[in-house]
């Protein structure tokens, strides 16, 4: 029967979809029918931002698909951060220790890695979490962290600005620390990356936001008139009763 229902909602396009979900989305309560929204979810391209607060709050994204997972997370960044702790706090017990067992770290960080999957909104919330975090952090544990996720997420195809000179500063940060060495030709690659890094960075900023102006903005009055003067569109309501959370 499960298998019925699955074929039947594959046919169906993005709106029957939506509308489909509307009725059915609080059947994830209900073991016996908690089958049918999640189909529905699976198939959608994108779940509305309504429907994946509702998940995230009633804690009903667990067992759903990763790309649904990521999306929640996306919106609330605690809930994320809570998802990859356990992930997180093994890594630190395994950076801790005098003799570090690389693979062992490797496999955590890989959760972690996979938990991000391409998601630039998901990395900086990890990044961010990761220099809070850091602040006290003496032996630098919560940045070794970073710097094995930052490695491990570049296999993921990260759509982030300058991934591939982090993980290029990433690779050899890690390989002077493993033979514990640093010579001069190391602080002249690093030095160099950090430049190029920095200036590309102010390049995207001025590309996107322009040159710093101390100038007011000029009131335009004849553009503000345009835009009160714009006749405003009739939206038609929806058939179906609006989802309550």
């Amino acid at each position: 029967m499960k298998n019925i229902v699955d074929k039947e909602i594959e046919k169906l396009n993005e709106v029957k979809l939506l509308q489909l979900l509307q009725l059915t989305i609080h059947f994830l309560a209900i073991k016996e029918l908690q089958s049918i929204p999640a189909s529905i979810i699976k198939n959608l391209h994108r779940v509305p931002d309504r429907y994946l607060n509702f998940l995230a709050k009633n804690n009903f994204i667990n067992d759903l698909p990763i790309s649904v997972r990521r999306q929640a997370w996306e919106l609330n960044k605690d809930i994320f951060i809570t998802a990859i702790s356990e992930y997180c706090n093994l890594s630190l017990e395994l950076l801790n220790n005098v003799i570090q067992d690389r693979r062992s770290i490797e496999n955590q960080v890989n959760h972690i890695a996979d938990s991000i999957g391409g998601s630039e909104i998901l990395f900086t919330s990890f990044a961010n979490h990761c220099v809070k975090q850091g602040v006290d952090d003496r032996k630098n544990n919560w940045g070794g962290l970073l710097r094995y996720v930052l490695m491990a997420v570049h296999s993921h195809e990260l759509k982030i600005s300058n991934l591939g000179k982090l993980h290029d500063l990433s690779w050899l940060i890690d390989s002077s620390l493993r033979h514990e060495k640093v010579d001069l030709s190391t602080i002249s690659s690093i030095h160099s990356m950090l430049t190029s890094l920095i200036i590309s960075q102010a390049n995207t900023l001025e590309k996107q936001y322009g040159k710093v102006n101390d100038k007011p903005p000029v009131n335009n009055e004849n553009n503000t008139k345009q835009i009160n003067d714009k006749p405003i569109k009739k939206v038609d309501k929806p058939a179906v009763k609006e989802f309550e959370e």
